[in-house]
């Protein structure tokens, strides 16, 4: 089902993801990101989701990031993926913090935001590079998986695919 309207996305990324906490990342063709909820707070809701950001994405504000990168570039002037290279950093920092929570999730202006408890903000561009912007999939990673949650954006379109059960019980 394709969402366009960015209120109801946002309150179901936030439903789902409100405190989760981040857990790890995995980085191949694009990164990854795991979140575990600790304690069940709804029987319909996964305790895994899995992240995957196929575009552009920085923590905090893209005056910051930029800033980061410029200040990374004149320490390593010589090595490439300088970004990729940070976001890996920034990941790892936030993995062994305090206040790895998500606290609020929004969409807003084509980007999605991610609040965590510490403060950071992961910011998430929904324009497309090469088709989908981000997959956001729950307990299966399997995108064939009808039994579990997914939402990607391709194109600034959301679309959302709820378990098959879940669909029976609204009916």
């Amino acid at each position: 089902m394709i969402i366009n309207n960015e209120n109801q996305i946002s309150e179901l990324i936030n439903k789902l993801l409100f405190g989760m906490y981040f857990d790890d990342f995995v980085f191949g063709m694009y990164f990854k990101l795991r979140f575990y909820l600790y304690s069940k707070k709804d029987e319909n809701l996964p305790f895994t989701l899995e992240l995957c950001l196929h575009g552009d994405w920085w923590f905090d504000t893209q005056e910051e990031w930029e800033r980061k990168i410029a200040i990374s570039e004149k320490i390593a002037p010589n090595k490439t993926d300088i970004d990729v290279r940070l976001q890996a950093f920034e990941l790892v920092n936030l993995r062994w913090s305090e206040g790895a929570e998500v606290s609020l999730c929004s969409l807003e202006n084509g980007f999605l935001k991610i609040n965590f408890k510490n403060g950071r903000i992961l910011t998430i561009s929904c324009a497309s590079i090469m088709g989908v912007s981000w997959t956001l999939a729950g307990n299966s990673y399997d995108f064939n998986d009808q039994e579990s949650w997914l939402i990607w954006c391709e194109d600034e379109k959301y679309s959302v695919r709820k378990p098959t059960n879940l669909k029976e019980k609204e009916e």
